[in-house]
């Protein structure tokens, strides 16, 4: 059964102690559920990072024609990249190396980076071609009071109200102790599973410079 943003509050207030938040309680229901939010971020932050390909969006592939034009904007929910494709779709399909802006250079093949909050294919002289990128979103908050928790961290709820109880008593200056013990025994469930969810096949590296596609600048 889907838990919601109120049930979550609920749970966190009950394990605080604390009120049912209001405007006129001392831990507000802005900040109530701002600390619902914040262990949502944190529960999603750290299984993503364990767990790379937990949730991953594609972005529209795109275009560059032209050397004064190499860049492409990041998507609004963008967190990381996971990786960018050039010629997506085709039978010459490759993943891009992600290199710093002199490095690229040096390497002598296409390859990105990130600035600000532009996706860049250098050299630039070089970008023409069409690319896509996969990319890790930000933490999916629950804006409404009815909004559902991700299927998948819902069970690890725990760690969430548990996050949301600390903040409050924090807030009210009372007694953290038990309540963030526990707290860190559900964040280690959590990274268990998150760690379970890689791929059985360990990680390899990439040897870029032995490749038989690479495609050297002239």
């Amino acid at each position: 059964m889907a838990i919601t943003r109120d049930q979550l509050q609920a749970r966190a207030e009950a394990i605080a102690d604390q009120p049912a938040s209001t405007s006129d309680t001392f831990v507000t229901s802005t900040q109530a559920v701002e600390f619902v939010n914040d262990g949502i971020r944190t529960l999603y932050n750290d299984v993503v990072d364990i767990a790379p390909d937990f949730r991953v969006s594609f972005q529209t592939p795109f275009t560059l024609s032209a050397p004064t034009s190499n860049t492409n904007a990041l998507p609004a929910d963008f967190r990381n990249v996971r990786a960018v494709k050039s010629d997506p779709g085709t039978t010459y399909e490759d993943f891009l190396p992600m290199y710093a802006l002199r490095q690229g250079r040096i390497a002598g093949r296409r390859s990105y980076r990130v600035a600000g909050s532009l996706l860049y294919i250098e050299p630039a002289n070089w970008c023409q071609g069409t690319y896509q990128l996969l990319y890790v979103p930000q933490a999916p908050v629950l804006t409404l009071p009815g909004s559902t928790l991700d299927v998948e961290l819902e069970q690890f709820q725990d760690v969430i109200v548990l996050h949301a109880a600390v903040m409050m008593l924090t807030k009210n200056e009372w007694d953290i102790s038990a309540v963030a013990a526990q707290l860190g025994a559900a964040k280690a469930r959590a990274m268990k599973w998150a760690a379970s969810q890689r791929s059985a096949d360990p990680p390899s590296v990439e040897d870029v410079r032995t490749r038989s596609r690479v495609r050297w600048l002239r």
